[in-house]
């Protein structure tokens, strides 16, 4: 009786891990799937940032990459963004956009045979979006930059924000030096007063608006370390 009693609890207990499990999503198990995300502090109505994985040691590995298609991949054709010269399991691009167009995205990899593919991440590109910057450049005591894109409003502002410490959020919360806006959409800044032997890491700016109460800020993509020369 009391062995009978034994198998009663034991069959009850696995019963109950069963139902437990049963709740349980099954794991992906498929170690080759390539991912991709897109970034949306880059995106600009022109632009934005894909970055992604693809697997280590995959036998005969000819080309990986991502591919882009407005609409999604059932209704047109994709534009193909190859980084097949990256070295390493991470790697990134930079898909061009149309303004307003809704778009998916998905990471690849090929043996020259096969191609696998990710899942799908899908986005839309902003109508109107912060300004785009070139990166910042230095030449005969000037700073120089440029606009790439006006973010689909008129242009308030530009200039350059500087500081000594490599801290791009500090830098950007600091004071705006105000230059003037050419025709080709350039802009430069006298720093003649820096010191020889100072270094400064630089951060272009520009701000567009509709109205004074939805001003955008942009700023160039990465700072710019820039070292007065001695001589």
């Amino acid at each position: 009786m009391r062995r009978f009693i034994q198998l009663i609890i034991i069959a009850v207990f696995g019963l109950l891990v069963c139902a437990c499990l049963a709740d349980v999503e099954a794991p992906n198990n498929d170690p080759t799937k390539p991912t991709v995300l897109y970034d949306e502090e880059t995106m600009t109505r022109v632009a934005v940032e894909l970055s992604g994985t693809v697997p280590a040691n995959i036998p005969g590995l000819a080309d990986y990459g991502f591919e882009v298609a407005e609409g999604g991949f059932s209704t047109g054709s994709a534009q193909v963004y190859s980084t097949k010269d990256q070295i390493g399991t991470n790697i990134s691009c930079v898909a061009t956009l149309v303004p307003g167009r809704h778009y998916a995205v998905r990471s690849y990899y090929s043996n020259g045979r096969d191609t696998k593919y990710s899942d799908e991440n899908s986005f839309s590109a902003p109508q109107t979006s912060a300004v785009t910057l070139s990166d910042v450049s230095f030449s005969g005591g000037y700073l120089k930059a440029s606009v790439i894109d006006d973010g689909g409003r008129a242009i308030n502002e530009v200039g350059f924000c500087w500081g000594k410490e490599n801290d791009i959020r500090a830098i950007k919360r600091s004071v705006k030096n105000q230059a003037v806006l050419q025709k080709d959409r350039s802009f430069s800044i006298d720093v003649t007063n820096w010191k020889p032997g100072d270094s400064y890491y630089v951060l272009a700016y520009g701000e567009n608006s509709g109205d004074a109460s939805s001003d955008i800020y942009g700023y160039s993509r990465s700072l710019q370390r820039i070292i007065i020369s001695t001589e």
